[in-house]
């Protein structure tokens, strides 16, 4: 079991904040971890949820993590040791969406 720290939005009558709470996932059963970082940058509560992810993985025994991050979160998987991949343009609900694909070799760093 590793427990993941979250962060989601909660609705208020003509507002929304922020909700924290821990996610308990047993490593044997979860295949799929996502993280969605707020891209403004610096932000050590969004970095602060990438180590806990990078945990995770190293703990199931996975090498290697990807991602499709925003332009916006681009900085903030940088930091955390992702390397750019490659650009991404694709057509979504009439809009064209542009982001990067990353990756992360697990064995990098510790």
């Amino acid at each position: 079991m590793i427990d993941i720290p979250i962060r989601y939005y909660r609705d208020y009558a003509g507002a929304y904040d922020y909700g924290y709470e821990t996610l308990g996932l047993p490593l044997d059963e979860c295949a799929l971890l996502v993280v969605d970082v707020d891209g403004t940058s610096p932000n050590p509560t969004t970095e602060g949820m990438i180590a806990p992810a990078l945990h995770a993985a190293r703990a199931s025994g996975m090498t290697r993590l990807t991602t499709e991050a925003s332009h916006a979160a681009r900085p903030v998987f940088h930091r955390a040791g992702f390397r750019t991949l490659y650009p991404r343009t694709l057509w979504r609900a009439g809009q064209w969406l542009h982001n990067t694909a990353m990756a992360k070799d697990l064995a990098e760093d510790p």
